[in-house]
């Protein structure tokens, strides 16, 4: 499983270590007068920034591969109306980040939509953090496949 991550994945993990899960949002825009729409950005988040990410842009790849690999979930993932993180503040500073898109999209007449969902870790996940990142940091080590992923030079896949 190690030898199928990215530094920036291991990098995730590390973050999902020490956090349930993560609130990420869709973000779709509507032209005047069509129902049609077309993604701003899919799965956007702070995910990556929070963890460190070389490449802050791929998270939504890297979020995919986590998920392939069974590490992570997003329940209901790109469908308006998905479970999620009920808190003060939560989704808001994602949506905020589209604001003068938004302005410039309604002032068109179109429409932005925010779809919000949340990126979780599930059993195998926590299991893979406990073993591969929780464990040895306790120990002052990182287990040796850890260990060369976070020092493998950081190149775009």
């Amino acid at each position: 499983m190690i030898n199928s991550m990215s530094p920036d994945e291991a990098k995730i993990m590390s973050l999902f270590a020490v956090e349930e899960m993560l609130p990420v949002i869709d973000v779709r825009r509507f032209l005047k007068d069509e129902e049609d729409y077309s993604f701003v950005a899919r799965a956007f988040s702070f995910i990556g920034r929070e963890a460190g990410c070389t490449f802050v842009t791929l998270t939504p790849n890297y979020l995919d591969n986590l998920s392939r690999l069974g590490l992570l979930e997003s329940p209901g993932a790109l469908g308006l109306g998905a479970p999620t993180i009920s808190g003060p503040n939560t989704y808001e500073p994602l949506e905020e980040s589209f604001n003068s898109l938004k302005a410039a999209v309604e002032s068109a007449g179109g429409r932005i939509q925010f779809g919000r969902s949340f990126v979780r870790i599930t059993d195998l996940g926590r299991q893979f953090c406990q073993a591969c990142v929780i464990e040895k940091a306790s120990a002052g080590v990182r287990s040796k496949g850890m260990e060369e992923i976070l020092e493998q030079p950081a190149t775009i896949p």
